[in-house]
């Protein structure tokens, strides 16, 4: 970063001006001058006064220049921007999810159709055997049962707290029907199921349209037909579709990695009547019967007779640890030299820290995040002032970017212009009343917390998302405060230049002292504070020399308010011969508001000092010597 300069000084004009004059004497250059004359001349006793008019109008543009660390806003405000980065990111480890495949049967002690309800068909009872006909006759049973399906979830990772719901790449379910005998004696064939109901498991989401045809998904979990004809087939698919979710909200539990699944929503049940027709003559003994049996498949299983489930995403409740590695604001080194002495007390009104949150590799986050920062003030490896916390929590909204202000005056800083809601962003500002504390001594650095500290996190997920297992979500988080030089009552700020290569024009002359007079007329909402030290060809400070203070009262920091101030710069010398040491002059200023004042002052490049009636004199006797040395 290039140091601002102050480019424009009084004194050098008026120094120059006056030496320049004196070299103007008349001399024949018919004469060698180094050898026929002594030319050490006597200029007077009582001083040479030089007037030298009205010096242009030196703005704060003049002075203080912009660079990427101090800039100006549209309205010529002088502001002070360093910024920062970091990103932060979260996982969901993968779960191990697996479903079996169970064989539903009639309930226990009900066949589909029992030897009684033959007996009854025909109209017999009593008997411990019947003999049928071989003349085909339709004998209509009822088939009722229910079975358990176990769908597993392991391998839960301690970030997820809670899930709701599991979504997974779409699988088959087949339902198969296998009618049987009990005795292959039996001349039964199955004909028909008739109003069949099966009702699925509670959790499971059938997918819209991947019914089989003749069936009806009636309240989302069950399966309705008329009729299934059979026609002889010993086994038979009678019905398929598509499952993609399971809802677990309010029925499962997490416990040592494992879902715990409450067993009632596991439930599969199969009602409806089935029409056996016999194919000849038989006789039925009092034990046998007719029955089915539903066999459920659900994609293709594996070891076990059970099927892995490939999930794609979990909505539930998340906790993992988010633990950025955040880079700390520089401010020392990117500070201007106005800014850089130790005497420099920064009371600013509405320091901005603006945090610009967005996803890495386009990739949003499914999930609102809440955050708060602690903002470290750090001086020689130390806080200097009591950290700034800012509030718990400021929400980081899931899909979209965030933009939040936290300022501390009536409505954010912004140069660029207050950033609003977009269709992609969201915007947020908080007021935060003791920014300022942090750089009223500037730091070397803004130390910017956004790590954990045991439950205490600075960044977490909150509340129900959906988010994909085993993805990685990635935040980019830039941080810039913006300081507008617009101060409070109490500001310091010292700036430093000088000018050299003076000892071409004084090194002939002699004084008893220098005097400047003028009038400055100021605009800068500042008092001003030059003092000047004097350094020979060697930069060696020579004590010799000294220039009075000089106070230039603070403008009001418009035109219609500039303020006049009369000056007079003495700098006295303890030998006369010390002025064709000087070389250079170092300026340093002191600009400062009053520390009783309320008010605040905003610097602007518009604002100006001018001097006005300037006059330069050596004072006392002055001798010019044009001898050769």
């Amino acid at each position: 970063m290039a140091p601002i300069q102050i480019k424009q000084f009084l004194f050098v004009g008026a120094l120059c001006a006056g030496s320049a004059f004196l070299t103007t004497a008349c001399v024949d250059n018919s004469y060698d001058l180094s050898e026929d004359l002594d030319l050490t001349m006597g200029l007077g006793s009582n001083g040479l006064s030089v007037p030298m008019g009205n010096v242009e109008k030196i703005y704060l543009n003049d002075i203080l220049s912009v660079d990427e660390s101090v800039k100006l806003d549209a309205a010529n405000q002088y502001y002070l921007v360093e910024d920062g980065t970091t990103n932060f990111d979260f996982t969901i480890d993968k779960v191990t999810t697996k479903v079996d495949n169970p064989t539903l049967r009639t309930n226990p002690g009900k066949p589909a159709l029992p030897f009684n309800k033959v007996c009854e068909i025909l109209g017999a009872a009593g008997i411990s055997s019947i003999t049928l006909p071989a003349i085909p006759q339709v004998f209509s049973g009822e088939a009722e049962g229910t079975e358990s399906m176990d769908f597993s979830v392991t391998d839960i990772s301690s970030d997820i707290k809670a899930i709701h719901s599991v979504s997974f790449t779409p699988l088959k379910v087949s339902l198969s029907l296998e009618w049987f005998k009990s005795n292959a004696a039996l001349k039964f064939d199955l004909k028909e199921l008739k109003d069949v109901e099966i009702t699925l498991p509670s959790i499971l989401h059938v997918v819209d349209g991947s019914v089989s045809e003749g069936w009806t998904l009636v309240e989302g979990h069950k399966l309705v037909a008329h009729s299934v004809a059979f026609n002889g087939a010993n086994m038979k698919e009678i019905v398929s579709f598509m499952i993609d979710q399971t809802q677990l909200k309010d029925c499962s539990t997490i416990e040592n990695g494992k879902l715990s699944i409450s067993p009632e929503v596991l439930h599969i049940k199969m009602k409806g009547g089935a029409d056996f027709v016999n194919t000849g003559s038989f006789t039925m003994t009092s034990n046998d019967y007719m029955d089915v049996r539903l066999h459920i498949k659900v994609g293709t299983p594996g070891a076990n007779n059970k099927t892995n489930i490939v999930v794609t995403s979990a909505k539930g409740v998340f906790d993992p640890l988010i633990n950025p590695d955040v880079e700390s604001i520089d401010i020392a080194s990117e500070l201007p030299d106005f800014l850089k002495d130790p005497e420099v007390r920064v009371n600013v009104s509405n320091p901005t820290l603006k945090f610009n949150v967005y996803p890495k590799n386009n990739v949003q986050i499914p999930a609102d995040v809440d955050f708060y920062a602690t903002l470290h003030s750090i001086k020689d490896g130390q806080d200097q002032v009591s950290p700034v916390e800012f509030p718990k929590y400021t929400r980081l909204y899931k899909n979209t970017s965030n933009v939040i202000y936290f300022y501390q005056d009536v409505a954010p800083y912004d140069p660029n212009g207050l950033e609003a809601d977009a269709p992609s962003k969201k915007v947020q500002t908080q007021k935060v009343d003791n920014i300022s504390s942090l750089i009223s001594v500037l730091p070397d650095r803004i130390e910017v917390d956004l790590g954990a500290n045991g439950n205490d996190k600075h960044i977490r997920v909150v509340g129900e998302n959906e988010v994909a297992l085993g993805q990685k979500y990635s935040q980019v988080v830039d941080y810039t405060i913006y300081v507008p030089f617009e101060f409070k009552n109490g500001v310091t700020i010292v700036y430093t230049d000088e000018t050299d290569g003076m000892n071409e024009d004084l090194k002939d002359y002699a004084a008893d002292g220098i005097q400047i007079s003028a009038e400055a007329e100021n605009t800068i909402p500042l008092d001003l504070k030059a003092t000047i030290s004097a350094y020979d060809m060697y930069d060696n400070l020579i004590p010799g020399i000294q220039f009075d203070e000089v106070d230039v009262k603070a403008g009001g920091g418009t035109d219609a308010t500039a303020v006049t101030t009369a000056l007079t710069i003495k700098a006295t010398l303890t030998d006369p011969n010390l002025l064709k040491k000087l070389d250079k002059l170092e300026f340093k200023i002191n600009a400062a508001s009053e520390a009783t004042s309320n008010a605040t002052h905003k610097l602007v490049s518009t604002q100006y000092v001018q001097l006005k009636n300037v006059k330069l004199k050596l004072v006392g006797q002055i001798v010019a010597d044009f001898n050769d040395n």
